[in-house]
């Protein structure tokens, strides 16, 4: 989709007129849209949204890295896409396939689809109700162009939210003509690790891919850099781990997730042979002044006797972990009588976004389990969570419905649904 304009947007910084007109026509022009709102941020993007959906529950696809907690904030709660789409305000969905976008038409719910990653999809014409750039690092290459964008097709929708900065366009304008460039340099590359990796990665959109959670190595700092621009990156999300190649050699980019060179293939560059003499190690050097006299040395060794006899004690054993706790132990958290008809009727906007992400984990987990959700928890002490918002389990234990056994098998988890992490 891109590949035909090449031309147009090669010549897009230097053609005159409005800066910001020349940025959204050649945006409206790479995904066949009649309109396109270029937005300082992902707040502004959430707010946008939120004037185009009304608040409420959208659904997102978990290879998508959004920011449930943002999202919240503006009154749209994230949920998965796998329960009943009905009812939702939207689902946001990347690279979707045929099968799931007739899904979505048959639930009758708007379709956003994610073009960060891979711009000029085409997804308008296929049926989605809007295309989205949650920022701008794919289009120009790098994270200095700070803004997001909404695309679509009929009338333009009010623009209330703040837009991007004249530095971001012009910085927008400055790169976007190497996209065609960079897109196929990605895509020969994430051909290249796919082909690779067989079984361990799968290919998400363009130059970006979704690794097993062994797939990558926890502690390469080469990673820590945005996703989808000219540097290698990676990012977890609830599906595994997004990694962007950037415009890194295929060799150099596998041959730093850890594969041998018979992995990489015949490409890769030879490693030294085993036979090879090693390097010499340096000569040490010790200085005079370091070499202590007889009875210095004895004042040491004296010194570190209690040391290395306090080194030889066994250590104390780690006390014996708590038994698990069964999930036919726990008894129905039914709700009391003076709970109220409406658990959720006094909750703020923010609140009840975090409700509702509460209420779908909890639906989700005794579907899982196959018992009844007020097992898991009932409604009243999942608002009372989400009017406290607590942030450690000594915290969630104040909450009524929240016994120790509940507290030990399902915490943790609440306090992550609670804080979208």
């Amino acid at each position: 989709m891109i590949e035909h304009l090449t031309g147009q947007l090669a010549g897009v910084h230097a053609a005159t007129g409005d800066a910001l007109t020349r940025l959204t026509g050649a945006l409206c022009a790479l995904e066949g849209a009649e309109w396109a709102l270029t937005l300082a941020d992902v707040r502004a993007l959430a707010r946008q949204l939120v004037a185009r959906y009304g608040k409420g529950l959208v659904r997102v696809d978990p290879r998508v890295p959004v920011n449930r907690d943002l999202l919240a904030v503006h009154g749209l709660a994230v949920a998965t896409t796998d329960a009943d789409w009905r009812g939702a305000n939207a689902v946001w969905l990347l690279n979707p396939d045929e099968k799931t976008l007739k899904r979505a038409r048959k639930a009758e719910v708007p379709i956003i689809v994610d073009a960060t990653f891979a711009p000029g999809g085409g997804w308008l014409a296929r049926g989605a109700d809007l295309v989205v750039y949650r920022d701008a690092v794919t289009l120009t290459g790098f994270a200095d162009a700070t803004f997001g964008t909404l695309l679509g097709t009929g009338d333009a929708p009010e623009h209330v939210a703040p837009g991007a900065s004249d530095l971001a366009v012009a910085l927008a304008l400055r790169d976007v003509a190497t996209l065609p460039l960079r897109a196929a340099r990605q895509a020969d590359t994430a051909a290249a690790v796919l082909a690779a990796l067989p079984g361990r990665a799968q290919g998400v959109a363009g130059g970006t891919l979704l690794l097993a959670p062994e797939g990558l190595p926890a502690d390469h700092a080469a990673w820590d850099a945005p996703l989808g621009g000219v540097r290698p990156a990676a990012l977890s999300v609830p599906a595994g781990t997004l990694l962007s190649v950037g415009l890194e050699d295929a060799s150099a980019l596998l041959a730093a997730l850890g594969l041998t060179r018979e992995e990489r293939g015949a490409d890769a560059p030879a490693e030294p042979a085993a036979d090879a003499p090693e390097p010499r190690p340096a000569p040490e050097i010790v200085y005079s002044g370091s070499i202590p006299y007889p009875d210095e040395a004895e004042d040491a060794a004296e010194s570190a006797a209690p040391e290395l006899a306090e080194a030889q004690e066994p250590e104390p054993e780690a006390p014996a972990p708590e038994p698990e706790v069964h999930i036919h132990d726990l008894h129905p958290d039914l709700p009391t009588p003076d709970a109220g008809a409406d658990a959720v009727a006094d909750l703020t906007d923010e609140q009840r976004a975090v409700f509702m992400r509460l209420r779908e984990w909890r639906n989700a987990e005794a579907k899982r389990q196959e018992v009844s959700r007020f097992i898991i928890a009932s409604n009243a002490t999942l608002a009372e969570i989400a009017r406290r918002a607590p942030q450690t389990t000594a915290e969630l234990r104040e909450v009524r419905g929240m016994g120790p056994q509940r507290l030990q098998k399902y915490g943790e988890q609440i306090i992550r649904v609670v804080w979208g992490i």
